[in-house]
């Protein structure tokens, strides 16, 4: 006489029911994947603030160790990471710029929005800066992703070297691991004041460069002369990006001034002609 199964009443097989086998199959296999990818995210999260400590501690043996295809994801993660305080940076800096001066962010706008009008006749327009921090984010991420192409470009398609891009995006994401800490303490301070904040980061853009360059070495598969001019294209991208960034906080500096002197001129000759009762 065939037996049946309790739950489903399907007929047993060998004593057991193929449905709720399988059911307890996929259930077992489902935990195990969600235990796994738990346990990745606590390792991601774990090695991210190892990095952190290592790039000051032992910078060398740090992207030696972390700047590896298999931990690709936490590169990416880190260049994201690094490219949003980047943006914030900018935009704090921007805004207790404005502010120190009794103004805000919106006078730019307004002015290029000026400028546009007069320059629709000719079909030049100029872009509102409004939205400087997420430009400059993504300026700062499409610099890392041109920098990683630079170096897979001179290793494998000029020098005929093998390496793995995975490697390379990686290791810029090591290596800006410990510049998102100098980012933030920058913007942290830019609520001092933004001299210091702008002092900082100074400071941290010049961290930045050596331990690029310490990564280049670490990954390089060239001779010295090669790794040279590697580096010196690489490096020459991460400066431009740096100096626009730059060149964008201090025309908005001079703006400010320039926009405040003239404001309080105006509330002063105001005043003037107020006290002669005109």
């Amino acid at each position: 006489m065939a037996k049946f199964c309790n739950k489903c009443g399907t007929p047993l097989v060998d004593g057991k029911c193929p449905n709720c086998e399988s059911e307890v199959k996929e259930e077992k296999i489902k935990d195990s994947e969600d235990k796994k990818s738990v346990s990745t995210e606590e390792n991601i999260l774990t090695e991210y603030f190892e990095i952190l400590k290592g790039m000051f501690t032992k910078p060398v043996q740090t992207i030696k160790k972390y700047a590896t295809e298999k931990n690709l994801a936490l590169g990416i993660g880190s260049i994201v990471i690094c490219s949003i305080l980047f943006g914030v940076l900018i935009h704090v800096l921007l805004s207790n710029i404005f502010s120190s001066v009794g103004l805000d962010l919106s006078v730019i706008s307004s002015m290029i929005e000026m400028l546009n009008t007069q320059l629709a006749t000719t079909g030049i327009s100029l872009p509102v800066i409004g939205s400087t921090g997420v430009k400059m984010a993504i300026m700062f991420a499409l610099a890392s992703v041109i920098m990683a192409g630079l170096i897979y470009l001179m290793h494998v398609v000029i020098f005929k070297k093998k390496l793995d891009f995975k490697k390379i995006i990686t290791m810029i994401g090591v290596i800006e691991v410990s510049f998102s800490a100098f980012l933030l303490v920058a913007t942290i301070a830019s609520f001092i004041h933004y001299v210091l904040g702008i002092i900082i980061t100074i400071f941290a853009i010049g961290f930045f460069l050596v331990q690029f360059h310490q990564g280049i070495l670490a990954i390089a598969l060239t001779n010295r002369t090669q790794t040279i001019y590697t580096i010196a294209l690489c490096v020459g991208i991460a400066i431009i990006a740096f100096i626009l960034a730059f060149v964008t906080v201090a025309v908005c500096i001079i703006v400010a001034l320039i926009t405040g002197i003239s404001q309080n001129l105006d509330s002063l000759v105001q005043s003037s002609w107020g006290s002669m009762g005109l």
